[in-house]
Protein backbone atom coordinates (compact mmCIF):
# COMPACT_ATOMS: atom_id res chain seq x y z
CA UNK A 1 0.00 0.00 0.00
CA UNK A 2 1.39 3.40 -0.90
CA UNK A 3 1.95 6.06 1.65
CA UNK A 4 -1.00 8.32 0.55
CA UNK A 5 -3.34 5.30 0.45
CA UNK A 6 -2.24 4.31 3.95
CA UNK A 7 -3.04 7.80 5.29
CA UNK A 8 -6.43 7.72 3.61
CA UNK A 9 -7.20 4.37 5.26
CA UNK A 10 -6.13 5.73 8.67
CA UNK A 11 -8.20 8.90 8.13
CA UNK A 12 -11.27 6.84 7.14
CA UNK A 13 -10.85 4.58 10.16
CA UNK A 14 -10.48 7.57 12.47
CA UNK A 15 -13.55 9.23 10.94
CA UNK A 16 -15.59 6.04 11.38
CA UNK A 17 -14.44 5.71 14.97
CA UNK A 18 -15.32 9.34 15.70
CA UNK A 19 -18.73 9.01 14.00
CA UNK A 20 -19.44 5.87 16.03
CA UNK A 21 -18.40 7.53 19.26
CA UNK A 22 -20.61 10.56 18.59
CA UNK A 23 -23.56 8.38 17.57
CA UNK A 24 -23.15 6.18 20.61
CA UNK A 25 -22.95 9.19 22.91
CA UNK A 26 -26.10 10.67 21.39
CA UNK A 27 -28.02 7.42 21.69
CA UNK A 28 -27.04 6.77 25.30
CA UNK A 29 -27.27 10.36 26.56
CA UNK A 30 -30.39 11.24 28.47
CA UNK A 31 -31.19 14.02 30.86
CA UNK A 32 -31.23 13.07 34.50
CA UNK A 33 -34.76 12.00 35.24
CA UNK A 34 -36.65 14.22 37.61
CA UNK A 35 -39.55 12.79 39.52
CA UNK A 36 -42.45 15.17 39.07
CA UNK A 37 -44.81 12.75 40.79
CA UNK A 38 -43.35 12.77 44.28
CA UNK A 39 -45.25 14.40 47.11
CA UNK A 40 -43.93 17.19 49.33
CA UNK A 41 -42.75 19.25 46.37
CA UNK A 42 -44.85 22.35 46.95
CA UNK A 43 -41.81 24.62 46.75
CA UNK A 44 -40.73 23.11 43.44
CA UNK A 45 -44.24 23.46 42.06
CA UNK A 46 -44.33 27.12 43.10
CA UNK A 47 -40.90 27.75 41.57
CA UNK A 48 -42.00 26.16 38.30
CA UNK A 49 -45.22 28.19 38.19
CA UNK A 50 -43.39 31.38 39.09
CA UNK A 51 -40.70 30.86 36.43
CA UNK A 52 -43.20 29.87 33.73
CA UNK A 53 -45.39 32.92 34.37
CA UNK A 54 -42.45 35.28 34.63
CA UNK A 55 -40.90 34.05 31.38
CA UNK A 56 -44.07 33.64 29.34
CA UNK A 57 -45.78 36.84 30.47
CA UNK A 58 -42.63 38.95 30.88
CA UNK A 59 -43.73 39.98 34.35
CA UNK A 60 -42.20 42.96 36.05
CA UNK A 61 -40.77 42.52 39.56
CA UNK A 62 -43.81 44.38 40.93
CA UNK A 63 -46.20 42.02 39.14
CA UNK A 64 -44.23 39.01 40.30
CA UNK A 65 -44.50 40.21 43.89
CA UNK A 66 -48.25 40.84 43.58
CA UNK A 67 -49.05 37.40 42.14
CA UNK A 68 -46.90 35.55 44.68
CA UNK A 69 -49.81 34.73 47.03
CA UNK A 70 -51.77 33.20 44.14
CA UNK A 71 -48.76 31.14 43.07
CA UNK A 72 -48.18 29.83 46.61
CA UNK A 73 -51.88 29.07 47.08
CA UNK A 74 -52.07 27.20 43.78
CA UNK A 75 -48.92 25.21 44.55
CA UNK A 76 -50.42 24.18 47.90
CA UNK A 77 -53.69 23.18 46.20
CA UNK A 78 -51.88 21.12 43.56
CA UNK A 79 -49.88 19.34 46.25
CA UNK A 80 -53.09 18.61 48.18
CA UNK A 81 -54.82 17.29 45.05
CA UNK A 82 -51.89 15.00 44.34
CA UNK A 83 -51.82 13.66 47.88
CA UNK A 84 -55.61 13.21 47.84
CA UNK A 85 -55.36 11.28 44.57
CA UNK A 86 -52.74 8.95 46.03
CA UNK A 87 -54.88 8.49 49.17
CA UNK A 88 -57.91 7.59 47.07
CA UNK A 89 -55.95 5.14 44.91
CA UNK A 90 -54.54 3.41 47.96
CA UNK A 91 -57.94 3.29 49.70
CA UNK A 92 -59.62 1.89 46.60
CA UNK A 93 -57.06 -0.89 46.26
CA UNK A 94 -57.27 -1.68 49.97
CA UNK A 95 -61.06 -1.89 49.71
CA UNK A 96 -60.82 -4.23 46.72
CA UNK A 97 -58.51 -6.48 48.71
CA UNK A 98 -61.03 -6.58 51.57
CA UNK A 99 -63.80 -7.51 49.13
CA UNK A 100 -61.91 -10.30 47.38
CA UNK A 101 -60.24 -11.82 50.43
CA UNK A 102 -63.19 -14.13 51.32
CA UNK A 103 -62.93 -15.71 47.86
CA UNK A 104 -59.26 -16.60 48.21
CA UNK A 105 -57.51 -19.68 49.49
CA UNK A 106 -55.12 -19.29 52.45
CA UNK A 107 -52.16 -19.39 50.05
CA UNK A 108 -53.72 -16.72 47.83
CA UNK A 109 -54.42 -14.56 50.90
CA UNK A 110 -50.72 -14.65 51.78
CA UNK A 111 -49.82 -13.66 48.21
CA UNK A 112 -52.34 -10.82 48.38
CA UNK A 113 -50.72 -9.59 51.60
CA UNK A 114 -47.36 -9.58 49.81
CA UNK A 115 -48.89 -7.65 46.90
CA UNK A 116 -50.07 -5.04 49.38
CA UNK A 117 -46.63 -4.78 50.98
CA UNK A 118 -45.02 -4.49 47.53
CA UNK A 119 -47.49 -1.80 46.43
CA UNK A 120 -46.87 0.28 49.55
CA UNK A 121 -43.12 0.00 49.07
CA UNK A 122 -43.43 1.03 45.42
CA UNK A 123 -45.54 4.05 46.39
CA UNK A 124 -42.98 5.00 49.01
CA UNK A 125 -40.13 4.80 46.51
CA UNK A 126 -41.86 6.27 43.49
CA UNK A 127 -43.92 9.02 45.12
CA UNK A 128 -42.25 9.51 48.51
CA UNK A 129 -45.67 8.58 49.87
CA UNK A 130 -46.45 6.06 52.58
CA UNK A 131 -50.07 4.95 52.27
CA UNK A 132 -51.94 3.83 55.32
CA UNK A 133 -54.67 1.23 55.16
CA UNK A 134 -58.00 2.94 54.57
CA UNK A 135 -59.76 0.06 56.28
CA UNK A 136 -58.54 -1.63 59.48
CA UNK A 137 -59.49 -4.98 57.93
CA UNK A 138 -57.19 -4.30 54.97
CA UNK A 139 -54.02 -6.40 54.83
Amino acid sequence: MTRPARWKAVAYAAALFLAGAISGAMVTYHKPETQPLKVDRQGEIADHLRQRLKTTLALTPEQTQKIEPAVEKTAAELEAVHRDCLDRISASLDQMHVLITPELSPEQKEKLKQLTVDRRELMRKKYNYSPKPANPAAP
